[in-house]
């Protein structure tokens, strides 16, 4: 206790420009051991329920292996657990504002153990350049809804948690995508309910689009992905069934033909998704 005091006390008597040396200097570090470079432009401290940390601009630049994403914040405020700092971890509260979007949550890490909630309100996706840091393409999306994980990360099979997320305003500009040239999309709702459980991520529902309406793309997705103790060895057991727009068919000419053997009765297609992740086979499903 007596730590922590002294560390609050000594925080609040340090010039701001040193304090934001010290806390920030301790950000880059950590995020420099991933390839990734940050930078905030304003910085704060103040003592409220609990000793805050706010960053406005804030920037991280991801490595190229990672499409070299640029992540741009406004309003970034942590709010550290020193009792826990003391224990081994990093844990604590933190909140974002990316424009009129928000999102909150708590967080705790100690080494690859990780146990994470957050909470999104009308969060732009597109801002945190999700897409592009997984698999180097580009779209965005309005987010809302909660994301719990917790287990260690370099070992699927401990992962626990759910996803359960509402989006609106799905755009993609066009873009190469293994070696095709997709047309822009857009795709005004999609949802996303996930329980991960049991060494089993479980993909209870997952659309988008509307039928009936001018969105370039309608689809669902669901079935199971079994985690394996590391990633390259989960598997995945999926089907999707999806139909395009005329737009989309009229932009994107041999679409037809390259996705022929699961076209069904409807119009639309349908693919069973299974194998290892990192490597995955789609086989197209017969017309019924």
């Amino acid at each position: 206790f007596a730590f922590v005091c002294l560390t609050i006390f000594t925080l609040i008597k340090l010039p701001s420009d040193k304090v934001k040396n010290y806390v920030e200097g301790n950000i880059s570090s950590a995020l420099a051991r991933e390839g990734i470079v940050f930078s905030s432009k304003k910085a704060s401290l103040s003592l409220g329920l609990g000793l805050i940390y706010e960053m406005s601009d804030v920037t991280l630049t991801f490595p190229q292996d990672r499409g070299g994403a640029i992540v741009e914040i406004d309003n970034l405020q942590i709010s550290p657990s020193l009792l826990s700092f003391l224990l081994g971890k990093y844990a604590g509260k933190f909140w974002i504002d990316i424009a009129a979007g928000k999102g909150k949550g708590s967080f705790s890490v100690k080494q690859n153990d990780v146990d994470i909630e957050i909470k999104l309100k009308n969060l732009d996706l597109g801002r945190l350049e999700l897409l592009k840091i997984a698999v180097n393409a580009q779209a965005s999306a309005l987010a809302s809804g909660s994301i719990i994980i917790n287990g260690k990360i370099d070992a699927p099979n401990t992962l626990d948690g759910d996803i359960r997320l509402k989006l609106e305003k799905i755009k993609a500009p066009e873009q190469q995508v293994m070696g095709f040239t997709v047309p822009p999309l857009s795709i005004s709702e999609g949802t996303i309910d996930l329980d991960v459980d049991n060494g089993k991520a479980t993909i209870e529902t997952m659309t988008l689009g509307k039928a009936g309406s001018d969105d370039s793309l309608v689809a669902t997705l669901n079935g199971d992905v079994a985690l394996g103790k590391q990633w390259a060895s989960t598997v995945m057991n999926l089907k999707t069934n999806f139909s395009l727009s005329p737009s989309i068919k009229k932009s994107f000419v041999f679409v037809d033909a390259l996705l022929a053997a699961g076209k069904q009765t409807d119009g639309s297609y349908t693919y069973n998704v299974s194998g290892a992740v990192f490597s995955p086979k789609a086989t197209p499903q017969k017309a019924q």
